[in-house]
């Protein structure tokens, strides 16, 4: 037990233990590491792990392979705890490969913004939040005007889809806002907030998806 804690948390080895488990890692690192085996993979200690992962993604066999083939690459041979998640650590903040690889990423599409020529055309609306944990309300719900960019905000307490229903079917009421921009959040996203916007007559406009920029005007 005490040769597996070593090997899992980076602790001492027991007396004995170098001279009893020895290994080679061959041309992965050109060097003599200590490794107990465990079935028909080795679990390398926790201050050689780095040097796994760079040999394996950075090596000539793999030349920065991705996260999937460079986890394959290890798992042929190793294993310990996090091992795909310090991989695909690694992988993901290589140098070489944020400038040289292009990204295949698939973006949505992104939504036109609505055009507004008068006050109360198109509002712009976003939560801001979760303040101080010492602080009553938790969110504030902020609007901005699309033409004139006069501000809103309401303190809340939950940034829950019947808090921002409860706030809004008052402004709404007050001001006959013709439309909403907003984020795909939870509770802007919610069937109810969608009904109850519906049911007042105002449309809802939502920014692509991960795209901030696309909700500028109140962010």
């Amino acid at each position: 037990m005490a040769a597996i804690r070593a090997t899992v948390d980076g602790t001492p080895y027991p007396k004995g233990f170098p001279d009893k488990y020895q290994y080679f890692m061959g041309s992965m690192l050109n060097a003599e590491v200590k490794i107990p085996s465990v079935g028909v993979r080795d679990i390398p200690n926790k201050a050689v792990r780095p040097q796994l992962i760079k040999a394996a993604h950075e090596g000539v066999a793999s030349a920065h392979a991705g996260v999937a083939a460079t986890i394959s690459l290890l798992q042929a041979r190793y294993w310990w705890p996090g091992l795909y998640k310090e991989t695909k650590q690694y992988v993901l903040c290589c140098d070489i490969c944020q400038q040289i690889k292009v990204s295949t990423a698939k973006c949505p599409p992104q939504t036109p913004l609505l055009i507004s020529n008068r006050p109360l055309q198109c509002v712009y609306l976003d939560h801001c939040g979760p303040l101080t944990p010492d602080s009553a309300y938790k969110y504030i719900l902020v609007a901005v005007d699309s033409c004139s960019r006069f501000v809103w905000v309401w303190p809340q307490r939950s940034a829950d889809a019947q808090t921002v229903i409860k706030d809004l079917r008052v402004f709404v009421g007050t001001y006959a806002v013709a439309a909403f921009h907003l984020d795909q959040g939870p509770a802007f996203a919610s069937r109810a907030f969608r009904d109850t916007m519906a049911s007042l007559g105002v449309q809802l406009q939502y920014s692509s998806p991960f795209h901030p920029a696309g909700n500028s005007v109140v962010e």
